[in-house]
């Protein structure tokens, strides 16, 4: 996803028309695709869906999936012009911005529509101008790639500023052995991680919807979790008669915090293209 350093300009609701049922819309989204798989990354590679963590284990996954809800295309609401810059990101509660996401104060990645959002004021908020429908589990380590067909409420669009792409998710699964980089022979961990989640994930978009825009549109979102997923996590601690078995979304429940960190930083890039 391309890092963003320049001044981002919303304007919001004034110029946005009442799209109504039967309005032809000033654009269609004529396709959709939905891309998914594990790639832990050069540095983290041991080859046959292997990967090192940063706490030096060797984790030899048979199982990784996603369980995702609907996509959705977000526009702000009940917002009046704000500026946001990316290189001066609000002094409370934010620091490096980068990839389409600010680091919280709180430890987060917070993405720029939801800082626009929280900019705007109380009576603003995200809401979807299209929704796709996926609702499937995806099975990252054979990879996916899927076409999705059905929008609501329409695949014609209004004229509006889409700022994000907001992918739902509801369970991650992973079955896997982790033994020690260094100390092989010190006996091996089973891993099995089926956890809840209710937090989705983010891709920023920059499209304005007017008179003026190719009125045929394409997207793709292309996500791909690397090998940083359990990162901080010391397996060996966190394990039980040889085995970590995580099925708690509680923020007490050692290991949970990171993994949900780690997760939350898997941003997917988006891209909305005209066909002609």
């Amino acid at each position: 996803m391309r890092q963003r350093s320049l001044l981002l300009l919303v304007s919001m609701g004034a110029s946005a028309c009442t799209f109504a049922p039967g309005n032809a819309g000033f654009a269609t989204l004529t396709d959709a695709q939905l891309s998914a798989g594990h790639d832990p990354g050069e540095a983290r590679d041991l080859g046959e869906d292997g990967l090192l963590t940063n706490e030096g284990y060797a984790v030899k996954l048979s199982a990784l999936t996603l369980t995702v809800g609907a996509l959705h295309l977000d526009e702000l609401q009940g917002a009046s012009d704000v500026n946001f810059d990316p290189a001066n990101p609000p002094p409370e509660g934010y620091g490096l911005c980068h990839g389409d996401h600010c680091h919280a104060d709180t430890g987060e990645l917070v993405s720029y529509a939801e800082i626009i959002a929280e900019l705007a004021g109380e009576d603003a908020e995200l809401v979807p101008v299209v929704s796709l429908a996926v609702n499937d589990t995806l099975d990252l380590l054979a990879g996916e790639d899927r076409a999705l067909t059905e929008m609501s409420p329409s695949a014609d669009l209004p004229m509006v500023d889409i700022l994000q792409a907001r992918l739902e998710l509801s369970a991650l699964h992973l079955r896997g052995v982790a033994t020690r980089w260094d100390e092989p022979e010190a006996g091996a961990l089973d891993l099995v991680i089926d956890l809840p989640l209710s937090s989705p994930l983010t891709a920023a978009l920059d499209l304005s919807i007017n008179r003026d825009i190719d009125p045929l549109l394409s997207l793709s979102l292309d996500l791909v979790i690397d090998g940083t997923l359990l990162d901080d996590l010391d397996l060996e601690a966190l394990s039980t008669n040889g085995e970590w078995w995580l099925d708690d979304a509680e923020a007490t429940t050692p290991g949970v915090d990171a993994l949900l960190d780690n997760l939350s930083k898997q941003t997917p890039s988006a891209e909305i293209q005209t066909q002609r």
